[in-house]
């Protein structure tokens, strides 16, 4: 069992980061507090031995109050402070007894919503405009050295509008979805992809937001608001085949927010309750032709925000509204392949993004009272 002791900060913040640890000979059974932010985190995401941290704050402890450190960042464990010396060590940082936080500079001057990697660079995107002086709108990659806009001037320096989702299919392709309706200086209606030169729409787009996207087998899904993909019915979730946008059956009955693949089958988890009239309970496996349960799903979360696959166990963190009405206010479940088992925490936070770190479980909460960054001791 893990337990979490919540501890507030000395800063005003919103947000706590914690790892589990994913070993089932030796599982961890408390937390290290790391540091805090002030304000939520909304994305993780490992790159060259660090856990880089992107959101709307604009101070890191242990950096402190006067030094501002807007909306990226990054850690680094005490046994990866030496890998990659060429790219950290001629960055802002500063070490402490938990380990080596770094500022990442230039800074976007927007939120950070969405991280990954493609073609071994860091690909952020959000609601910015710029990185410092150079100009990249939504989106931007990271050499580890240099900032880079996804677009030139005449192709709109990237995306206009913002970017809630990220997703690749290797090397090939990078695919962006959110709220916008132009990438590339070109109309993209809420979803688009990159090659390495150019964006591209995906057919006639989406008519409402993105807020999940996820490829598996040569395909892309995507999930969100909407009730069309492609400018046929598609409730919530599609899935594009490269040509094509095409619905999972009649859909889900309500905003989809993380997808993943486990053993096979695409899950997905949002704030809906039931999928074609089955309860489902914000949670539901779609096996190719229907969708089933997973068991009796999170009933005790108002939403799921987050998936993530390790070690065959599927990890689910989710919001509470009101987590002094619920039994068991946990906002972080997992799954082991035939039921749900809350991990537990001090149930008064909601579990934003889920990530995975040197093999542990790496958890973003953003709670109304205060926040702090915690990490598994093993």
């Amino acid at each position: 069992m893990l337990f979490l002791k919540h501890a507030l900060s000395r800063l005003a913040p919103a947000l706590i980061i914690c790892a589990i640890g994913c070993s089932e000979d030796d599982p961890p059974d408390s937390w290290q507090r790391l540091g805090s932010t002030d304000a939520p985190i909304y994305a993780l995401q490992e790159y060259k031995g660090r856990l880089i941290f992107g959101g709307e704050f604009n101070v890191v402890d242990p950096f402190g109050p006067d030094e501002e450190v807007n909306h990226l960042a990054a850690y680094a464990d005490p046994g990866e402070r030496n890998t990659h010396p060429e790219i950290w060590q001629e960055i802002s940082q500063i070490t402490d007894a938990a380990g080596t936080w770094y500022d990442i500079s230039p800074e976007p001057n927007g939120t950070v919503h969405a991280m990954t990697i493609f073609r071994g660079d860091l690909i952020v995107a959000g609601a910015f405009t710029y990185i410092g002086p150079i100009r990249a709108s939504g989106i931007a990659r990271w050499d580890g050295k240099e900032w880079h806009p996804l677009g030139e001037p005449d192709q709109g320096w990237g995306i206009t509008g913002i970017v809630y989702a990220l997703a690749t299919d290797g090397d090939n392709t990078l695919y962006a979805g959110g709220s916008f309706t132009e990438a590339g200086g070109q109309p993209a209606t809420r979803i688009a992809q990159w090659d390495g030169t150019n964006w591209h729409p995906l057919g006639a787009g989406i008519n409402s937001t993105v807020y999940a996207l996820h490829e598996s087998a040569d395909q892309l899904f995507a999930g969100g608001a909407f009730t069309q993909a492609g400018g046929q019915p598609a409730n919530h979730i599609a899935r594009w085949n490269g040509t094509t946008w095409l619905p999972l059956d009649v859909g889900i009955d309500g905003t989809v927010r993380a997808l993943t693949t486990y053993r096979g089958a695409l899950i997905a988890g949002g704030d809906f309750i039931t999928v074609n009239g089955f309860e489902m309970n914000h949670v539901a496996r779609w096996i190719g032709v229907s969708w089933l349960a997973l068991g009796e799903g999170l009933e005790d979360l108002d939403r799921v925000q987050s998936l993530v696959v390790i070690n065959d166990e599927i990890y689910a963190g989710g919001a509470i509204d009101e987590p002094q009405a619920k039994d068991n206010p946990g906002s972080i479940s997992k799954w082991e392949g035939l039921s749900w088992n809350t991990v537990p925490d001090d149930g008064s936070g909601d579990c934003r993004v889920t990530r995975q770190y040197l093999s542990r479980l790496t958890l973003a909460t953003v709670n109304e009272t205060g926040s702090t960054i915690h990490i598994a001791n093993q």
